[in-house]
């Protein structure tokens, strides 16, 4: 009463306040988030508040969906037709998992209210995995649904496993409730397999932790089990007096269907009263169509009919119990619980490996870009080396056709390097060496120098040829008409006694072309192939002379 009222003060004072806030629909959902753990009353108060829920921000909107089935739970209100949460299902897995993880539990108590356990089962998991960065309270609240889960397909160590994780959360947190409610359900998993002993081990920490239960609901449900336990143990007097304790809270048709039916049993020697409290029971139970409950007091009434003789009326309920037996069955066994859980770490598993691979896809993908950039890299450096040891080499051979040449003599050679302006571009080149010597900048400075700057005037090279050789390069142009240009030109500088090498500097030719040019020119003009093409002009043409 006094938690309540309190809610209610403080929804009271948030309200007022909130008239203040340009925005008030966002201060009501985050006060409805506040308060729905400890207060639900108050946080359905704010959340009925907001008036414009199509205007808030995407987010805001899914909270208040969430909070909306959220604030149900809290007060025991039917969730089976909450399907629109379903919707929001995988939108908050990575950027927001404790969302997420809300969103798959909620989802899981809708359908478990559906009947769909195996669904349930699922959702569940799903939000057991996303649960490290979550609340305490919100990971023994799964942990305790996927523990009711298997309880009720009868895998009661799996369900104590879970039920154990779950009390471990709520001791943490101090929550009195939850772990009177968990040592309740860990008891009922030992008295379903008829372990009493350990059963009454549980429901004694109950009934110690008793006073400071808020729920009387929770309360009465703890006494009905603990009168089981008496009752299977022979102890009928406690389990009448416990039964009979029972009847002043206010009760469900369910709670009270259940309580007639442990006076029928206590009371086994009195058969009038066994028959009025079952038939109180039945009535009850059906209203609620509680199968489970309908099962036990068939089973029961097929048996109690049986030990007194009444066989017709025994087969009758045997027969009532198979059909109840089967619906319960149908409904709690469609799928396995434990095939679930292992299919679902399963894919968790394949996910995990698929993840992996893609990694590992990555990496080799990433090694790959790497190898081919350091291999073109390599390839580059490998061109541009070459290339500088071409132009150094270039650079060598025009040194040493600088060395050569002797202004004082007339010679042909003399006259070609003249032409070529070999002195300055040595000169140009041996500056510009000093500082560039080691990058591409150099290669190309080099060509420029070498092949751009003063082409040489080849008309004039002819006539101061020709004066000095008897006018020999006229008459080879007009005897062998068959060579080219190109060719004439590599002619004339092996007439003047130059080399392979500086003929190609001078040309912008390898020495290697400059001597396939050379085979070609031989074969033009029918020469021997090793002849000396200087030697074959001259004797041509002085013959011509």
């Amino acid at each position: 009463m006094k938690k309540t009222f309190v809610g209610i003060l403080l929804a009271s004072i948030c309200l007022f306040s909130a008239c203040y806030f340009k925005n008030p629909d966002k201060m009501y959902l985050a006060t409805a988030q506040r308060l729905v753990d400890e207060f639900p009353d108050s946080a359905a108060l704010y959340l009925d508040s907001i008036t414009d829920v199509e205007r808030m921000k995407i987010r805001d909107q899914h909270l208040y969906q969430l909070l909306s089935v959220q604030i149900k739970d809290k007060l025991h209100k039917d969730l089976s037709q909450d399907t629109s949460l379903f919707c929001l299902r995988g939108i908050y897995d990575k950027s927001d998992p404790a969302m997420a993880s809300a969103i798959y539990y909620y989802s899981a108590l809708v359908y478990e209210e559906q009947f769909k356990y195996g669904e349930a089962m699922e959702e569940c998991l799903k939000a057991e995995k996303l649960s490290d960065g979550i609340h305490a309270k919100q990971k023994g609240l799964i942990q305790n649904t996927l523990g009711r889960m298997l309880q009720k397909q009868i895998f009661m160590d799996e369900a104590r496993e879970k039920y154990h994780n779950s009390l471990a959360y709520f001791r943490e947190i101090k929550d009195i409730d939850s772990e009177i409610f968990t040592n309740h359900q860990i008891g009922n998993t030992f008295l379903v397999e008829n372990h009493i002993d350990s059963a009454f081990s549980y429901y004694n920490k109950c009934i110690e932790l008793l006073p400071y239960l808020s729920s009387d609901s929770q309360r009465v449900n703890i006494i009905i089990n603990l009168t089981i336990a008496y009752r299977i143990s022979g102890e009928y007097q406690k389990a009448h007096h416990y039964l009979e304790e029972t009847l002043n809270y206010p009760l469900t048709h369910s709670q009270l269907a259940r309580i007639n039916f442990n006076l029928a049993e206590v009371n086994v020697d009195n058969s009038e009263k066994v028959y009025a409290y079952l038939d109180e029971a039945l009535k009850l139970a059906e209203e609620e169509d509680d199968i489970a409950l309908m099962l036990s007091m068939y089973a029961f009434l097929s048996s109690y009919e049986e030990n007194r003789g009444e066989y017709v009326l025994a087969l009758d309920y045997y027969k009532k119990n198979f059909f109840y037996m089967n619906k319960f069955f149908d409904t709690n066994f469609n799928e396995s619980m434990l095939e679930i859980q292992q299919r679902f770490h399963v894919k968790e598993l394949q996910n995990r490996n698929m993840i992996l691979t893609i990694r590992e896809q990555r990496y080799i993908i990433v090694g790959l870009i790497f190898t081919i950039l350091l291999s073109v890299c390599s390839v580059c450096m490998y061109r541009q080396q070459r290339n500088l040891t071409l132009a150094n080499n270039l650079i060598l051979h025009l040194q040493k056709m600088s060395l050569e040449y002797n202004e004082q003599e007339k010679s042909l050679k003399n006259i070609v390097l003249k032409h070529f302006n070999l002195l300055k571009k040595v000169a140009l080149l041996e500056n510009y060496m000093v500082h560039n010597a080691t990058n591409s900048r150099f290669v190309r400075k080099l060509h420029e120098i070498v092949y751009d700057q003063e082409v040489m005037d080849w008309d004039s090279l002819y006539e101061t040829m020709n004066s000095l050789h008897n006018n020999l390069f006229n008459k080879i142009r007009e005897e062998f008409s068959v060579l080219n240009d190109h060719d004439f030109k590599i002619c004339c500088l092996t007439i003047a006694r130059l080399s392979n090498s500086e003929i190609g500097i001078i040309l912008n030719n390898a020495a290697s072309t400059i001597q396939y040019r050379k085979t070609y020119i031989r074969k033009k003009l029918n020469m021997p192939r090793q002849g000396n093409i200087s030697d074959f002009f001259k004797e041509r043409c002085s013959g011509n002379s």
